[in-house]
């Protein structure tokens, strides 16, 4: 990123905050040999929305770029695509894409992978068709005023796995103006089988709290739109009931090198059910 950033010719800063990481290697040094990089390290781990909030007040420059430590550029010419963009279209956010490895992980991370590939990487027709619901906030171009406008109610959601979802939905609601583009990165930070299920519970909790508290309309979040529409008809108290029964084997199948997204999302039905 500094040496596309370095030769394109404008003035920028990249900002390297870690939150509470484990460290392996001296980062600072390593960085501290590079011109317009500030590391930051944080003791206690901060989670991401006010790690942002840390990123963004910091932050000097009026456009950013905001990237998750798990993403890499697809290629050499990253950072002049984005330059690019923003001289072509005038819009609030830029969104380039993101895609994952064409070949799988280990196979006790291949269900985050198989997500990743068949639900996170649309393509730029679907993207432009669909503006708001294929944002995946793993890089995004954004102006620093329109970030600073929804933080406050960002912050304000208990569970910050999931938010991607909150965010793009403030966004449309505000009538910011989103515009896709092909440029993307590729996700390499995979997480295990077993810890995607659990932040998938932990994202609809956060999905639940924000229904159940009137901060989103539930048609922005397809799972919640499909369990109430049906609700009345009694999906919810056979899921209920179901998840007692079923939910060990489906969990099996999701730890297996062969994980289905289809029973993953019946999972996750069975799972907003027996807390709502």
């Amino acid at each position: 990123m500094h040496k596309q950033a370095s030769k394109s010719g404008i003035d920028f800063e990249i900002l390297v905050y870690d939150d509470a990481s484990t460290q392996d290697f001296d980062l600072q040094n390593l960085l501290g040999e590079l011109d317009g990089v500030t590391y930051k390290y944080f003791d206690k781990n901060l989670g991401r929305v006010p790690m942002l909030q840390e990123l963004v007040n910091d932050a000097k420059y009026e456009m950013l770029l905001t990237m998750d430590a798990d993403v890499f550029p697809k290629d050499r010419f990253f950072f002049r695509k984005i330059i690019d963009e923003i001289e072509k279209v005038d819009a609030d956010v830029y969104y380039g894409g993101t895609s994952v490895p064409a070949n799988p992980p280990a196979p006790d991370k291949i269900l985050r992978w198989k997500f990743g590939k068949e639900r996170e990487s649309p393509s730029l027709a679907y993207r432009k068709e669909h503006p708001y619901n294929t944002i995946v906030c793993q890089s995004t171009v954004v102006k620093k005023n329109i970030f600073l406008e929804f933080l406050d109610q960002l912050l304000l959601v208990k569970d910050y796995y999931g938010l991607d979802i909150y965010y793009s939905y403030l966004l449309k609601k505000a009538g910011k103006k989103i515009h896709h583009y092909n440029n993307m990165v590729t996700h390499l930070g995979f997480d295990t089988n077993k810890a995607f299920i659990k932040k998938s519970k932990i994202a609809i909790h956060t999905y639940h709290y924000l229904y159940s508290n009137r901060l989103i309309d539930r048609k922005h979040i397809k799972l919640i739109d499909f369990a109430e529409k049906y609700a009345s008809f009694g999906l919810c108290l056979v899921l209920k009931s179901a998840k007692k029964m079923v939910s060990k084997l489906i969990e099996k199948n999701l730890e297996s090198t062969n994980p289905s997204l289809f029973l993953l999302d019946i999972y996750k039905l069975m799972y907003y059910c027996s807390i709502r």
